[in-house]
C-alpha cells in the first residue's frame, strides 16, 4: 500500500522539537513586541510555557506542542489616559513530518 507523505523516515527526537518550538516562541514574542508606536500601545508577551507531547495516531505528526504567553499591554488613550490588559494566549502546533517543521493547528 501506498501513502501520501514521508515514508520511512522517523520523527526527529523530543529534544530536538522542543528546541525549535522555543525558537517560535521567541520569535512570536519579539513579532508581538514590536508594534509602531503611533499606534501608542506597548505589549510585554512573557513565555510561561513551551511543552511538546507525542501524538502516536498520526505518523505524519507526530508531535504537537502548545506555546504559552502572558501578554501586557498598555494603550494610551486619546484623553491622556493609559489603560492596561493582561491575558493569556496559548498557540497549538504540530510536528508536520512533510513540511520538516512545526505548523499552526
Amino acid at each position: 500500500m501506498i501513502s501520501c507523505g514521508v515514508v520511512g523516515e522517523k520523527a526527529p527526537p523530543e529534544e530536538t522539537v522542543l528546541s525549535l518550538l522555543r525558537d517560535e516562541a521567541k520569535q512570536l514574542k519579539s513579532e508581538g513586541e514590536n508594534m509602531d508606536p503611533a499606534y501608542g500601545v506597548t505589549a510585554n508577551w512573557e513565555i510561561e510555557d513551551v511543552q511538546v507531547r507525542e501524538l502516536s495516531k498520526d505518523e505524519s505528526q507526530p508531535w504537537g506542542g502548545t506555546i504559552r504567553f502572558r501578554i501586557s499591554s498598555r494603550v494610551r488613550e486619546p484623553d491622556g489616559t493609559t489603560s492596561k490588559e493582561e491575558f493569556v494566549k496559548n498557540f497549538e502546533y504540530v510536528w508536520d513530518m512533510a513540511l520538516e517543521g512545526w505548523t499552526v493547528r
